[in-house]
C-alpha cells in the first residue's frame, strides 16, 4: 500500500508539472503564441464569467487587483479583451472579450476536451467513473479552501 501511494504522489507530482507545460507548448504553437498562460486564463475566466467586474475576476483568479489590472492590461493591448464602465456606475469597471478573445476561448475549450478525450478514450466504463470521483473530490477540497502546510519535509 506505502508503494501504491508513493506511485500515486509521484504520477500528481509529474501530473501538476506536465499539463502547465503542455497548454504552454500548445499555445506557443497555435496562432495565440503572444500570450502567457496566465494570459490565457484569464481570458478563459473572463468568457466564463461573462462581462464581470475587474474586482470579482481578479478574486476568482486569485490575483491581487494589481495584478489583474497588468494582466488585463496586456491582453487590451494585444486586443483580446476590453475594459468597459458599466452603464449603472461609472465606478465599475467591467472586462469583455473581443472577437479574438472568444476565438481564443473557443480554441482553448476545444484543447482541453481534445486532451481529456485523449485520456479517456483509453479508459473502461470503470476507469472513467473512478476518475470522474477522484476529481469530484479534490474540486470539493478546492472548493472548501482547504489547504495544506509544506513542513515535515525539511527534516532531512
Amino acid at each position: 500500500m506505502e508503494l501504491e501511494r508513493e506511485h500515486l504522489y509521484h504520477s500528481f507530482s509529474v501530473f501538476c508539472d506536465e499539463l502547465p507545460w503542455i497548454e504552454e507548448q500548445a499555445l506557443k504553437q497555435s496562432q495565440f503564441s503572444d500570450l502567457t498562460l496566465k494570459e490565457l486564463r484569464t481570458v478563459d475566466k473572463v468568457a466564463e464569467l461573462q462581462q464581470s467586474t475587474a474586482r470579482r475576476l481578479a478574486d476568482e483568479l486569485h490575483l491581487t487587483p494589481g495584478t489583474l489590472t497588468v494582466t488585463v492590461d496586456r491582453l487590451v493591448k494585444k486586443g483580446y479583451a476590453l475594459r468597459m464602465r458599466d452603464d449603472y456606475d461609472r465606478r465599475v469597471v467591467r472586462i469583455k472579450l473581443t472577437r479574438r478573445g472568444r476565438t481564443l476561448f473557443r480554441a482553448y475549450r476545444a484543447f482541453q476536451v481534445q486532451v481529456l478525450k485523449s485520456l479517456v478514450d483509453e479508459m473502461d466504463g470503470e476507469e472513467v467513473k473512478s476518475v470522474e470521483h477522484g476529481l469530484g473530490r479534490v474540486l470539493t477540497m478546492f472548493g472548501q479552501r482547504t489547504f495544506f502546510k509544506m513542513e515535515g519535509a525539511l527534516d532531512d
